[in-house]
């Protein structure tokens, strides 16, 4: 059997996931292409392989033809939800962190219709809130917490980009 490597977009593939996950394509030896808010700032001395790193303003699309090229795209933009405390200014930066890649990347793969990448957006088990001792499965509602309400907008977001595409 032939094996098909694909071209992976990954925003947000310089934090935790996205790293790994980076990582893990690279070394079954697909091509990945990390948008992200900084370039490199020095060489690789351990031989191993590094993605394509393109700096990314997150309210702007990335250009059509580095889309096209691609066999999906991931979204994992977002700021640590592990850094405390949630002052105002923190929630915002939680929020815009990831509304805003996610709506933009939404909207331009929108516009390439049923031929366009896949798309996966991550969201968070988040969205269900709290519920100590209640078995949860998709089906629940979203909770009524902070991180339930990102979750929820952070999805909607995404949902852009099904306008024209019938995945």
């Amino acid at each position: 059997m032939t094996e098909h490597h694909r071209h992976i977009v990954i925003a947000g593939g310089s934090g935790l996931i996205g790293s790994a996950l980076t990582a893990s394509l690279l070394a079954d030896g697909h091509q990945v292409t990390q948008l992200v808010r900084a370039a490199w700032t020095s060489p690789r001395t351990d031989g191993r392989p590094r993605p394509d790193r393109r700096t990314w303003d997150t309210t702007v699309a990335p250009p059509p033809s580095l889309l096209a090229q691609a066999d999906a795209v991931i979204c994992l933009n977002g700021a640590s939800i592990g850094r405390l405390p949630w002052t105002r200014e923190r929630r915002r930066a939680l929020y815009d962190s990831r509304i805003t890649p996610a709506g933009t990347l939404a909207r331009a793969l929108s516009r390439f219709g049923a031929t366009g990448p896949l798309f996966i957006c991550a969201s968070a088990t988040g969205y269900y809130g709290s519920a100590p001792g209640v078995i949860i499965d998709e089906s629940a509602p979203a909770g009524d917490t902070f991180l339930a309400g990102l979750c929820a907008a952070w999805e909607q977001a995404a949902r852009a980009a099904a306008v024209n595409r019938p995945r």
